[in-house]
């Protein structure tokens, strides 16, 4: 199931810190925020969101991912789930 998207929260970065990527170039970091966005089974969090304007794919650190919402992923043959820790019951 797709997640609904949520709110977004951001606030203008004035921090002298980069996002460095595969060649090692430091792109600048525009934003910082957060966003809640919900599942039918379960609301999730994301912290820390960079926005970082010359990067062209969305990246996502699955350890922060799953630490801050409580989850953990089960892998099938042909798909995967994403599971609340506390209750074992699907999260998407």
């Amino acid at each position: 199931m797709p997640l609904i998207c949520g709110h977004y929260n951001s606030n203008a970065y004035h921090g002298k810190d980069n996002l460095h990527v595969d060649a090692g170039k430091g792109l600048p970091i525009l934003h910082i925020g957060s966003s809640k966005n919900h599942s039918p089974n379960k609301s999730f969090h994301l912290s820390n969101l960079l926005q970082v304007p010359t990067i062209t794919k969305h990246l996502l650190s699955v350890q922060q991912f799953f630490l801050h919402n409580n989850v953990f992923l089960e892998f099938c043959s042909y798909f995967f789930t994403v599971k609340d820790e506390a209750t074992i019951e699907l999260g998407v």
